[in-house]
């Protein structure tokens, strides 16, 4: 259960940083940054020990939020 909650707050944060990024037109000077977070989140994501449901969720969402940042920039 902890580290469902953990894995749900590293993502949110994550996601609102990324966010932040694109409303700020900061996106595309990070990008290296960018694209090994979510390297690094894919790779947690995959071996951590969670609810599959949640997995589903938050993997296409950062990818989805990763290439509207990418697109945008």
């Amino acid at each position: 259960m902890f580290i469902t909650i953990v894995y749900t707050v590293l993502m949110a944060l994550y996601v609102g940083i990324m966010v932040y990024r694109i409303k700020k037109h900061t996106f595309g000077q990070y990008l290296r940054e960018e694209t090994g977070f979510v390297a690094i989140f894919i790779v947690v994501s995959l071996t951590v020990k969670g609810p599959e449901l949640l997995k589903e969720i938050y993997i296409p969402l950062v990818l989805l939020v990763f290439l509207v940042g990418n697109l945008r920039k």
